[in-house]
């Protein structure tokens, strides 16, 4: 560790001139502009002549790394008092905790392959340790968070001033958004430490690229560089398996170093993470955990350019459909960056948003490359790359603040150094204190924010280690959680059991594994209506109530929009009989091609579901209950409406095999958001 923070480039350069107001270089070493401190010429004027901006950076310098003390003091007594033991409705955490388990259980028997691994690969230290114990596993979030900011802090030093970094620093740790991932199992704290890591390696790659040695190239310069080389193709690897988003940050840093006129540096990057990606997938990957090379890693980028996260039906986007979507994003998250930092109030996403973020940080980008601060021109690049990758591949409807949270101390960074440039402007510099004013005016509402929390969450925090490990969810929450143990307890331990989370079932059972119920699968209405997927007969219906003749069991698939169309594959001796019905009087359709024409007239959307295939699923997972719980659609008040992904699930199975689930338990009254446990009674030719 003490090797990882050691840079003595300019350290010797910056402690003299502040301290002795003169510059020194160090011996066989030419500062280079990337790795010096922002122009302090004001630092060698009498103190009477210095400007606020020189005044406060030279005592934040002198103060020395107790600036970063109180920043990490700050984060650590903020997530503590506002500490949530509890598991969130999100899933994700949930999900990765179990992963996290199953490392734990059987490392190189198992492997995480919905999304990158390197995160649960973690969580299995605490759990094998622990087992499953939230606060241990939470408490790895919070140490992450520290790592981050201290990575964060040590790869900026030096190269912005401390007026700027300090800042964003303390703002980032006192901000109940990121205090709230302090405490939760999600990988956000994870990613910011390796994002500072990231930062860190370019730093120093950039650092041993530029260094200009008396014996011109020398030996130990290239041992150096290739040193660099290999840990920023290492951090980078790291990158990959921590976020998917990887490429974009390994394209912002080959096109940062084509910006300094070093393309070798550029291609050499990529070839360093190359070497560390080729040896995991080819070789560690393989002789560890078998042939898993296709991790679901294409399926999850298709499932990301569907038009409709929720119906892969509708078809992929095309290209004005993704242009579209960026922009939705665009809006939506630039909007949650301003609400977070609280200079914004709740309500509708705004372009006005979008446009002053993306105004301030070219006033920063534009001020950086005129005075050659390039810690701030990667900082915006960085951001630019992994953001627009962001809105691209992210559905509008998910918006989760969270994608661009992990960004702040990046987007601060940038900000912050346009306004300092502005304010440095002759005749500006008598309104410097305007800078100190704005940064308090951020600081203030988000210690505001913050003691509200504490207040909030305390009471539930003492509730929560005192035993009641239910206190501060909602009843259809509690409910919910109940079902799980008492089907955990009472089901027979080799009895499939399905439900809507099941991950979090499995954290608050203590390991008992539970099937996941998702969204309903669904098809194009143009394939399920081609009579070449019925074995017998086709025969549609747009009617209600369906002839005697035409049996449940008959039932094909499922046409499904605001009202359900049904077809059916019908056997020679009943479709005899429906041949010689009107069809129009009967609502009857013999011909897949017509029945398409009707449902596309009336409908804008439409799908397929296959009654069967939500069966099969069932009994590949050997399900013999699905527990149903009534969880609110608007987490903050009990209205009529809930999640219906479960009772969708059961309707279509119960619409081809009607009386297939059978209640044996409830818990909660009808009135009071109840959770209910079906037994699955499989059909004797099933």
């Amino acid at each position: 560790m003490i090797a990882l923070f050691t840079d003595n480039t300019n350290f010797a350069t910056l402690k003299k001139a502040t301290m002795q107001k003169k510059t020194v270089q160090t011996k066989n070493i030419t500062p280079t502009k990337s790795s010096t401190q922002p122009k302090l010429k004001e630092l060698k004027g009498k103190p009477e002549k210095r400007s606020l901006l020189a005044r406060i950076e030279i005592f934040l310098t002198k103060k020395g790394y107790w600036s970063l003390i109180l920043c990490l003091v700050a984060m650590t007594i903020g997530s503590l008092l506002t500490f949530d033991v509890k598991i969130s409705e999100g899933l994700d955490d949930s999900d990765y905790i179990q992963a996290g388990f199953n490392y734990a259980q059987n490392f190189f028997g198992y492997y995480y392959g919905v999304k990158p691994p390197l995160y649960c690969m973690m969580l299995a230290i605490p759990i094998a340790i622990f087992g499953l114990n939230l606060v241990a596993v939470k408490v790895m979030s919070l140490l992450f968070a520290l790592a981050g900011i201290t990575l964060f802090y040590f790869a900026f030093r030096r190269r912005v001033a401390a007026y700027i970094l300090v800042p964003s620093l303390l703002i980032t740790t006192i901000n109940t958004s990121i205090l709230y991932f302090t405490s939760q199992a999600y990988t956000e704290m994870f990613v910011v430490m390796i994002i500072s890591l990231f930062c860190y390696a370019v730093f120093r790659l950039e650092d041993a690229v530029l260094k200009s040695p008396i014996d011109n190239y020398n030996k130990e310069y290239y041992k150096n560089l290739g040193k660099q080389l290999l840990f920023f193709g290492f951090v980078a690897f790291l990158y990959y398996l921590s976020r998917a988003l990887a490429y974009a940050a390994i394209m912002a840093a080959a096109v940062y170093f084509v910006l300094r006129k070093k393309q070798w540096v550029s291609i050499a990057t990529i070839i360093s993470f190359a070497i560390f990606y080729i040896l995991y997938n080819k070789v560690i990957q393989p002789f560890c955990w078998g042939d898993i090379t296709a991790r679901n890693v294409v399926a999850a980028f298709s499932s990301f350019l569907t038009k409709d996260a929720y119906n892969p039906a509708l078809g992929t986007e095309d290209f004005w459909g993704i242009v579209t979507r960026f922009f939705a994003n665009l809006k939506i998250y630039t909007s949650a960056f301003f609400g977070m930092l609280y200079l914004k109030t709740e309500g509708e996403p705004s372009h006005i948003y979008s446009v002053l973020l993306i105004a301030l940080m070219l006033v920063g980008f534009i001020y950086a490359w005129i005075r050659e601060q390039h810690a701030i021109v990667f900082s915006t690049l960085l951001v630019a790359f992994l953001l627009g990758a962001t809105f691209i591949v992210m559905h509008a409807s998910w918006g989760q603040g969270r994608m661009i949270l992990i960004y702040m101390p990046l987007i601060l960074i940038v900000v912050f150094y346009g306004f300092a440039e502005l304010l440095k402007i002759k005749r500006l510099q008598w309104l410097q204190w305007v800078y100190v004013v704005c940064i308090g005016l951020i600081l203030l509402p988000n210690i505001k924010q913050t003691v509200e929390e504490v207040n909030k969450k305390l009471p539930v925090l003492r509730q929560n280690m005192a035993g009641n490990k239910y206190f501060g969810y909602t009843p259809d929450w509690v409910n919910y959680f109940l079902m799980s143990e008492w089907a955990a307890k009472n089901c027979p331990k080799d009895a499939g059991i399905a439900c809507r989370k099941a991950p979090m079932s499995f954290v608050y059972t203590h390991g008992r594994k539970f099937q996941g119920i998702g969204n309903v699968p669904t098809v194009l209405t143009d394939s399920a209506l081609q009579a070449s997927n019925y074995k017998q007969h086709f025969v549609g219906s747009t009617a209600n109530n369906v002839l005697l003749v035409l049996q449940p069991h008959m039932v094909a698939i499922l046409i499904v929009d605001t009202r359900i169309y049904t077809t059916y594959d019908v056997p020679d001796a009943i479709y005899a009989q429906l041949s010689g019905l009107d069809p129009k009087e009967y609502s009857l359709h013999f011909d897949p091609q017509e029945m398409l024409d009707l449902v596309r007239k009336e409908e804008k959307k439409d799908y397929g579901v296959y009654p069967d295939a939500l069966l099969n699923s069932l009994k590949k997972g050997n399900v013999s209950y699905v527990i149903d719980a009534s969880l609110r659609a608007n987490p903050t008040q009990k209205t009529e409406n809930i999640i219906t992904t479960i009772r969708r699930f059961l309707y279509f199975v119960e619409y081809k095999y009607p009386g297939i689930f059978r209640k044996i338990q409830q818990i909660g009254k009808d009135d009071a958001e109840p959770a209910m446990l079906y037994e699955v009674v499989y059909p004797v030719n099933q």
